[in-house]
């Protein structure tokens, strides 16, 4: 299913999303999401090549709902490299309610026939991405309007997740990266057994978030950094803080 993944990238499903409080004294709580790890899931049926096309066009297909629903926020897929293969890609859904994030995981054909997962947990992020979809729109309509269809190559471009293990830690560690607008998406999760911590950073490569971390990568503790990959529109968040 690595193929329908790489294709989730190309939805950009960004709609809502929350601005938050920290250490600034803000009365504000940070907005809660249903986040989902999209796993390998456990069916040993073999397939035929045309079945296994069916399900594709049809997970994609549920996926688009989904978002025309303002449903899934945020969907895209771990990129080379990543320490936990099983581990296909990522969602966000719009509802702090596990039970409702169920139902919608469940409405996939790929979960129904087991051929995919969802690990669901809780993110406490401040990242406005109620302004992402339109960025992403606009970008896509700036390319037309410049004689260029978008694909891949011009909407898409690779970020990296940030997993760590101590949600204070990696706070603290991250407060400076965020107030420079490196930190784009993120916050503690809360039922994962992956990690409870999560950020989106903005670095192509996991070489460059090396970089980037620097120093402060002996200050966030134990944690993993892993190549994902969605719209080129999502840095423009960085400038809605």
């Amino acid at each position: 299913m690595r193929t329908p993944l790489l294709r989730i990238a190309s939805l950009i499903l960004l709609v809502h999303g929350g601005v938050a409080c920290r250490s600034t004294g803000s009365a504000v709580s940070d907005p809660v999401f249903q986040f989902a790890f999209l796993v390998r899931g456990d069916s040993t049926a073999n397939r035929s090549d045309q079945e296994r096309q069916a399900t594709q066009a049809a997970h994609m297909a549920n996926i688009q709902r989904l978002a025309d629903e303002k449903k899934l926020l945020v969907a895209g897929p771990f990129g080379d490299g990543n320490p936990h293969p099983e581990a296909r890609g990522i969602f966000l859904f719009d509802t702090a309610d596990e039970a409702t994030a169920r139902a919608w995981t469940s409405s996939d054909p790929a979960v129904q026939q087991r051929v995919l997962a969802m690990e669901l947990c809780s993110l406490q992020t401040p990242a406005n991405a109620r302004h992402a979809y339109e960025l992403d729109q606009a970008m896509r309509a700036d390319l037309k309007a410049r004689g260029e269809e978008p694909s891949f190559a011009n909407t898409l471009r690779g970020y990296v997740m940030y997993f760590g293990r101590d949600a204070g830690s990696s706070e603290r560690a991250l407060a400076t990266l965020r107030t420079q607008g490196k930190v784009l998406l993120g916050g503690p999760l809360a039922g994962s057994k992956r990690a409870n911590y999560l950020a989106v950073l903005d670095a192509e490569t996991v070489d460059a978030a090396n970089a980037l971390l620097g120093e402060r990568a002996a200050e966030c503790g134990e944690h993993e950094l892993v190549s994902w990959w969605s719209t080129r529109a999502l840095t423009g968040l960085a400038a809605m803080r």
